[in-house]
């Protein structure tokens, strides 16, 4: 039976549970005193004779005379009602349908328990839970949410560090500036391809605004570097030629994609940076958001019947998600306070 109460803190008593019940009743059953039963199980003797007189039930003997018996089950179930009427009622209690609500922003929305958490805290609700609550409550059955639906970012990819290339006419990551780096200036971004099942598929184009963490997610045909330069030109002509105002730097890896620096940098537009080969660590904004991206579009899953549409409704969600690194606000939240106009460009 799940129990839904916490014992206190500042107990100073041990509460005797199930299987201490069931020793209980055996060593009784043997005609054990109680003082003897005490020291077994690891209690005060007054521990084993307040529960022989607050556990102990009435049956019907043989001679059908009632007579008081201890039996652990019965003895179990009075304890637990005994501590639900001496503790206050959970939290979830008090709003019925807060369990109901918790569970859509988990299953249709896909937010954590500490997202949920921190926006109730953000938007000063009249009724707050904690994480860990939260988690107590899904662990118990309480708030029943399948495992599939579950965020798990649990797993870990251990690489083998290997020797880095350097081409020297590529601006590297250790020459950006402490102002990139320390996330102290906005509209500066890291970019990647999420790819599909081979080299000729299609791939999405990832760039993640380090300070705010807005995403911008466009479906291209292939890996293809031209690819990535007429997307970047689509974007600049949306910004009415201030591309370097939104677009300061790029920071992306070294794949072939991305080489072409020079007509990505053309005019000055932005500056383009390399992370270092297998240091994908580098660039952990983008690669952590591309797994996000991972739990709608998985790996091995082909993106040839993915449309445009698709790919914007997951754009959309990650943009308008609370995150915890921006006080439980949105990257369009955010954004919307600086730079209004970029918000209403069409590019995100």
């Amino acid at each position: 039976m799940n129990q839904l109460y916490y014992t206190s803190k500042h107990s100073i008593f041990k509460q005797l549970n199930l299987e201490k019940r069931i020793i209980l009743e055996t060593l009784l059953k043997q005609g054990l005193p109680q003082t003897k039963i005490a020291s077994i199980i690891g209690v005060h003797r007054s521990t084993i004779s307040r529960e022989l007189k607050r556990g102990s039930i009435d049956i019907l003997g043989y001679d059908l005379k009632e007579k008081k018996v201890y039996e652990a089950k019965p003895a179990q179930v009075l304890a637990n009602k005994r501590n639900l009427a001496s503790r206050k009622n959970p939290k979830y209690l008090l709003e019925p349908n807060i369990l109901k609500h918790i569970r859509k922003y988990i299953i249709k929305h896909k937010y954590s328990f500490e997202i949920i958490a921190g926006r109730m805290k953000y938007e000063k609700s009249s009724l707050r839970l904690s994480c860990s609550s939260m988690y107590n409550y899904y662990h118990k059955g309480i708030l029943d949410i399948p495992k599939r639906y579950m965020p798990s970012y649990l797993w870990k990819n251990s690489k083998t560090k290997r020797t880095r290339r350097e081409n020297i006419e590529q601006k590297r990551i250790n020459m950006r500036p402490i102002e990139i780096n320390n996330r102290l200036e906005p509209m500066h971004w890291e970019s990647d391809l999420i790819i599909s099942t081979t080299k000729k598929s299609p791939v999405i184009y990832s760039s993640v605004e380090r300070k705010y963490r807005l995403i911008i997610l466009h479906k291209l045909p292939n890996r293809n570097s031209e690819h990535v330069i007429n997307l970047i030109n689509n974007l600049e002509a949306k910004t009415n030629n201030n591309f370097s105002k939104y677009f300061r730097s790029i920071t992306c890896d070294n794949g072939a994609e991305f080489q072409k620096y020079k007509e990505i940098e053309q005019n000055q537009r932005t500056t383009v940076y390399y992370a270092h080969p297998y240091s994908s660590w580098e660039r952990g904004t983008n690669e952590n958001l591309n797994r996000e991206v991972r739990r709608f579009f998985p790996k091995r899953m082909s993106f040839k019947n993915i449309s445009q549409k698709q790919i914007r409704e997951v754009q959309d969600w990650m943009n308008n998600k609370p995150r915890k690194i921006l006080g439980y606000k949105t990257p369009i939240e955010c954004l919307k306070e600086l730079y209004p106009e970029f918000l209403e460009m069409g590019i995100v």
